[in-house]
C-alpha cells in the first residue's frame, strides 16, 4: 500500500511535532475468524461461488505513540504506530460437474505495519498492510474417479480498516473486540491433477501430470475478533 505524498507530509510533521504520549500498553495479542468474497472466476468454478471461511492469531508491537499538537489532539487522541505478525488458515467446499466435490484449503503467514488513531480510551481505528507467503491446495474427489490433489505456495499481501472497541480497559491493560474490512491479493498458483495416493516424489520416477488450471483466491474479506493489549 502507498501511502500518498501529502499524507506522508503531515504524518512526518506529525510526528516532528508531537511530544511523546503517556506510557500504556506494547503488545497486543488477536484472534479472530474471517469471511473472503471470493472474486476470481477460478475460484468461482471450483467452489460454485462460495466464501472462503477462516480463521487466525496475530500479534502487535506499539513502536511509537504520539499526541499530535494543538486541536488536533481533540480530534485524534494518540497516533500509534504498530507492526504485526499474523497468521491464518481456512477453505471452502464445493462442488464441480455431476457430483464432483471440490475443496480449497489457504493458509497464509504475513507481516507489516499498522498506524492507529486513538481519539478516546476505549476506541481506536485504523489502516493496515502487510504482505507474506501463502500456501494454496486444492482437492477434487468422487463421480467414480480417483481423488486428486495438489497444493503450492505464493505470495499474499492485503490492505484494511480496523476499529478497536475496549470495553474493559486500564493504563496498562485493555481486553477489546475488533472488526476489520479489507482486501487479499494472492498470487495465483497453476494446480496439476496429481493422484492423492501417489507416492513420495524423492521415491518415484518423475511423471507429468495434466493441469486443471490456476486457481487465485483474492477477494474482499471481513473479520470479527477479540484481543487483549499490555
Amino acid at each position: 500500500m502507498r501511502l500518498h505524498p501529502i499524507g506522508l507530509t503531515v504524518l512526518l510533521a506529525l510526528t516532528a511535532a508531537a511530544a511523546p504520549a503517556a506510557a500504556d500498553e506494547t503488545w497486543r495479542l488477536d484472534a479472530w475468524s474471517s469471511t473472503r468474497w471470493l472474486g476470481d472466476t477460478s475460484a468461482a468454478i471450483l467452489v460454485g461461488g462460495n466464501t472462503l471461511g477462516a480463521g487466525g492469531v496475530g500479534g502487535a508491537r506499539r513502536w511509537l505513540s504520539i499526541e499530535p499538537p494543538g486541536v488536533l489532539a481533540d480530534w485524534l487522541g494518540h497516533v500509534d504506530v504498530d507492526s504485526y505478525l499474523a497468521a491464518e488458515w481456512g477453505g471452502a467446499d464445493g462442488e464441480v460437474f455431476a457430483g464432483l466435490a471440490t475443496h480449497i484449503d489457504h493458509a497464509s503467514y504475513t507481516a507489516g505495519g499498522q498506524i492507529r488513531i486513538r481519539p478516546l480510551s476505549w476506541l481506536a481505528a485504523g489502516v493496515r498492510a502487510g504482505a507474506g507467503a501463502a500456501r494454496t491446495g486444492a482437492t477434487v474427489e468422487g463421480g467414480g474417479m480417483a481423488s486428486i490433489d495438489d497444493h503450492r505456495w505464493t505470495s499474499v499481501s492485503s490492505t484494511a480498516i480496523r476499529i478497536d472497541v475496549a470495553p474493559l480497559h486500564s493504563q496498562r491493560f485493555r481486553f477489546g473486540v475488533s472488526t476489520e474490512l479489507g482486501y487479499v491479493a494472492t498470487g495465483a498458483v497453476e494446480l496439476h491433477a496429481y493422484p492423492a495416493d501417489r507416492p513420495d516424489a524423492e521415491r518415484s520416477i518423475p511423471t507429468m501430470y495434466e493441469s486443471i488450471g490456476h486457481l487465485d483466491l483474492d477477494g474482499w474479506q471481513w473479520s470479527i475478533g477479540a484481543n487483549v493489549a499490555f
